[in-house]
C-alpha cells in the first residue's frame, strides 16, 4: 500500500497522488470502459468543495459523485485537514451536489485499524471485506459535520460510519442480472444508508426511523439520485476542448458498462441541442465569478 510505503521511506504521500494511483489502477483494468480528465487549473475547495466527479453507469441509468479526498496520518492517527476553513469545504460539497444532483461523499485514505470499527463491528456483512479495503473508504458528509462541531478528525472516529468504496460495487447473485451498474451501485448504498441510520438510531436510543420525503443533502438517499443522463458539469468538463473558467474540480472521471467515449457520445446528441446545453458554459462561469466575489466581501470582513 502506498501509504505504508511513504511511511517506510519516510517520505509520506499526499491525497493528490493517491488519487492519480487510484484513477491509474481504474484505468488499466478498464482501459476502454472508464476516461478520466485531469485539469491543471483548478478551483478545488473553493467552488465545488470536491476534488473529483465521478459518473458510473451507462445511457439510461447513471449514478454521479462529487468526492473530496483526505489522507489520514499514520504518525497522528488522524485524517489531515478534515475540516479544512472551518467547514467551508464541506459546506462547498454540499452546495455544488445539490444544485447538479450529485452524490457527496468523503473519500479516505488511510492505514486502517487491524481490528473492526464502527459500523463493520455491528454489521456481520462488511466483515467480510479485507482490511487493506478499508484503506479506500467513502463517508458521508453528515458524519464529517458531526465530527467538525467538537472538531474530532481521529480516524477510528472517521471510520466509524464508513464503507470500503468496493462494497458499492459488490453484485448480490439473487438480483436481477439486467439491472445496470448505476442501479447496483444505488442499491448497495441505499442498504448501507438504512443499517447506519438503524445503527445510530440504537446507540442514541431514538427510536424514531425519520422521513425521506425531504432529501438531506449531507446524506441523500443514493437511488434518489439515480438519473437518466450524465449531470452537466461532468459531460461538459468530460468534452469541452476550453474551459472558459477555472475548472470546478481537479479531474472528473466516467466508468461505464459499454465503452466510455461511445457512451459519452450518446450522451451529448441527447443534448447538444438543447438550450440547458448551449447555456451551461456561461452558467459555470457565472458560477466562479460569483464564488470569486463572495471570497473577496469575506476576506475583506475579516480585516
Amino acid at each position: 500500500m502506498e501509504i505504508s510505503r511513504g511511511v517506510a521511506t519516510g517520505l509520506g504521500i499526499l491525497e493528490e497522488t493517491l488519487t492519480e494511483t487510484t484513477t491509474n489502477g481504474i484505468q488499466f483494468k478498464h482501459p476502454d470502459r472508464f476516461v478520466t480528465k485531469r485539469f491543471t487549473r483548478k478551483v478545488e475547495g473553493n467552488l465545488s468543495g470536491a476534488d473529483w466527479l465521478w459518473c458510473i453507469g451507462e445511457p439510461g441509468a447513471w449514478i454521479s459523485f462529487a468526492v473530496q479526498a483526505k489522507i489520514a496520518s499514520p504518525g497522528t492517527g488522524r485524517v489531515n485537514y478534515l475540516h479544512y476553513r472551518q467547514g467551508q469545504q464541506l459546506d462547498l460539497l454540499i452546495n455544488f451536489s445539490r444544485r447538479f444532483g450529485l452524490l457527496p461523499r468523503y473519500t479516505i485514505y488511510s492505514i486502517p485499524p487491524a481490528t473492526s470499527v464502527g459500523l463493520a463491528s455491528r454489521w456481520r456483512e462488511l466483515r467480510q471485506f479485507p482490511t487493506e479495503q478499508w484503506s479506500f473508504s467513502m463517508v458521508a458528509p453528515r458524519y464529517i459535520a458531526a465530527l467538525k462541531r467538537s472538531s474530532d478528525s481521529e480516524l477510528t472516529r472517521v471510520l466509524e460510519y464508513a464503507l470500503p468504496w468496493s462494497y458499492a460495487f459488490q453484485v448480490n447473485q439473487t438480483s436481477r442480472s439486467s439491472r445496470s451498474i448505476a442501479m447496483n451501485v444505488a442499491a448497495n448504498l441505499d442498504k448501507s444508508y438504512r443499517r447506519m441510520k438503524a445503527i445510530a438510531r440504537s446507540i442514541k436510543g431514538d427510536g424514531r426511523s425519520g422521513s425521506t420525503d425531504r432529501v438531506n443533502w449531507q446524506d441523500p438517499l443514493p437511488s434518489r439520485l439515480l438519473t437518466t443522463r450524465i449531470p452537466l458539469p461532468i459531460l461538459y468538463l468530460l468534452t469541452a476542448t476550453h474551459i472558459g473558467s477555472t475548472s470546478p474540480v481537479s479531474r472528473v472521471g466516467l466508468l461505464s458498462t459499454m465503452p466510455a467515449n461511445e457512451a459519452i457520445s450518446i450522451e451529448v446528441e441527447r443534448v447538444i441541442h438543447t438550450l440547458q446545453w448551449k447555456r451551461f458554459p456561461g452558467v459555470l462561469d457565472r458560477m466562479v465569478d460569483r464564488h470569486e466575489e463572495e471570497m473577496k466581501y469575506l476576506q475583506l470582513e475579516k480585516l
